[in-house]
């Protein structure tokens, strides 16, 4: 008998800020592929030194042929676009925002309605 390995494809995304990189770098079972370059707007400077301007990406494998393939976006909306080219055969995406800044909170809040506007997001509540 032949293992086959199913592979499932997570998106993490959020504010900037809200740890997506470190979510991802954090699971992953191998060393984490990110796209962080020097912030250039000042809002996003003030915050940290580097930024994800692609996406990061790390694996987990969850059995013997179940692979977890997690990727983070970046938190800017001048980089949406990669939003929908990492959501794309998605089967599910996790919201991170800074819990005390109210300001990281709203703007998760847009991307959350930006996905549900655009892919059959289920929505859980606790």
């Amino acid at each position: 008998m032949v293992d086959t390995e199913t592979y499932f494809k997570l998106i993490v995304t959020g504010s900037v800020n809200s740890g997506k990189t470190t979510f991802v770098k954090t699971i992953s079972e191998i060393d984490a592929f990110t796209t962080d370059e020097i912030a250039t707007e000042a809002e996003v400077a003030q915050l940290k030194e580097l930024t994800t301007v692609a996406m990061d990406y790390g694996r987990r494998t969850i059995d013997n042929n179940i692979v977890l393939h997690i990727y983070g976006t970046p938190g800017q909306e001048r980089f949406d676009f990669m939003w929908d080219v990492l959501a794309t055969g998605a089967f599910g995406t996790i919201f991170l925002a800074d819990s005390v800044d109210m300001e990281s909170l709203s703007k998760t809040k847009y991307i959350m309605e930006y996905f549900l506007k655009r892919y059959d997001c289920p929505t859980y509540c606790a």
